[in-house]
């Protein structure tokens, strides 16, 4: 099982007669203003966001479960969404994950990190991940 590549985005459009995948406003920095000081972190930006991902499984593994993890700049996992991974039959496998908004936690690198693991177990490994910079204008 690997995971290949994992972008976040503002829109994503499959393509009904190619299945071709179009991804739309590809996030790699947020500059928003610095919030108040009276204003107490973590909060939500209003913002919304995809990630997609591309797996690829052999025949003979066995059935995942996939996460994908936000990591904010003190290293600490901020939120966390978990699937099954549905091969369906298939060797490869498109994921997308929303999310109704950011969770900021301060100005600095954030990372979106997929994780897999057997069905039925505990032990995650992480697969991939991608930074997004949130800079304080």
């Amino acid at each position: 099982m690997i995971n290949y590549w994992i972008v976040g985005c503002r829109r994503v459009v499959i393509d009904g007669d190619s299945n071709n995948l179009s991804l739309f406003d590809v996030i790699e920095q947020i500059t928003i203003p610095a919030p108040a000081a009276c204003v107490q972190l973590p909060v939500t930006i209003p913002m919304e966001m995809t990630t997609v991902g591309l797996w690829e499984r052999d025949e003979n593994d066995p059935d995942y479960e996939g996460a994908i993890v936000l990591i904010g700049p003190d290293g600490h996992e901020i939120s966390r969404g978990e699937q099954a991974l549905t091969f369906e039959g298939k060797s490869r496998l498109r994921t997308r994950t929303g999310f109704a908004g950011f969770p900021l936690t301060g100005p600095g690198r954030y990372f979106i990190v997929s994780m897999s693991r057997p069905a039925g177990t505990e032990q995650w490994a992480e697969q991939c991940r991608t930074p997004i910079t949130i800079i304080y204008s």
